[in-house]
């Protein structure tokens, strides 16, 4: 067990991968934590981890190394069903400039955590980056950083989000009792509906104005929730936790940063 960004307890559940050739002078560990499956992608495209689509667990980088119970494909008990529910894995593999994508699947209901740490060489600063949010089976979300080792500049995580990424995580807020009413729920997806017409006439203008108005939307109904919070009162059927609040505004903040003003 440990504990994720939002505080609480989920079972461990991680790929942790680092890149480099010299231990603590140029590498980049990357873990993911809760119910999920990840697949690392680096800038030619070589995979690590498990990808749904094709069900194959990827080690395509030569002279990986790999710790744990080998990849999680066989332990000293015979075959996992799936490993990647149970024991950390640490993957060693040599180090490679540019983009790498972060794909993570989940398996279950629950929190999640993604982090990135790099280092890089010549005493530049070591970055640190973390994200997180909440996951149920059959959900998929996309992460991505730019690695430069001789950078002195640090390295940002950045998430693709999109219209189905935010309605997944409004989805498993409500299924975990974060955000209510099931009127609410069914309101907030039919604005979501709004806004994908919106995209699929390419009216992004109108579709970045109708996202702000529903980011507004949610700002009010966490104000209000705190309201209830404060007078430790009983919360009213309609409500948003500050967990729950904080991972979906993110959301609209980087969709409404990907869609033009105009």
């Amino acid at each position: 067990m440990r504990q994720t960004l939002f505080g609480r307890l989920v079972p461990i559940s991680s790929l942790i991968l680092v890149a480099g050739t010299t231990a603590l002078a140029q590498t980049v560990t990357i873990s993911a934590n809760g119910y999920l499956k990840m697949l690392v992608v680096d800038p030619i495209g070589r995979k690590i981890g498990y990808e749904p689509s094709s069900g194959k667990y990827y080690s395509d980088i030569p002279g990986v190394s790999i710790g744990a119970a080998s990849i999680g494909l066989v332990s000293e008990e015979g075959p996992e069903d799936d490993p990647y529910e149970k024991d950390p894995i640490d993957v060693v593999f040599e180090s490679i400039p540019g983009r790498h994508a972060i794909t993570l699947y989940g398996t279950k209901l629950t929190s999640y955590d993604v982090n990135v740490i790099a280092r890089h060489k010549g005493g530049g600063p070591t970055t640190n980056v973390a994200s997180g949010g909440f996951i149920d089976s059959g959900m998929v979300f996309n992460f991505f950083f730019l690695y430069d080792p001789s950078s002195r500049a640090e390295t940002a995580l950045s998430k693709n989000v999109t219209v189905q990424d935010l309605r997944q995580q409004i989805s498993a807020v409500h299924r975990l009792n974060l955000l209510g009413d099931k009127k609410l729920f069914d309101d907030w997806n039919k604005e979501l509906d709004k806004i994908e017409r919106d995209l699929s006439r390419k009216d992004s203008a109108k579709a970045r104005q109708e996202l702000d108005k529903f980011g507004k939307e949610v700002d009010k109904l966490r104000k209000e929730t705190i309201k209830h919070e404060e007078k430790k009162v009983p919360k009213p059927s309609k409500f948003i936790t500050q967990d729950a609040y904080q991972v979906i505004r993110e959301d609209i903040d980087i969709l409404l940063n990907q869609l033009p003003k105009k």
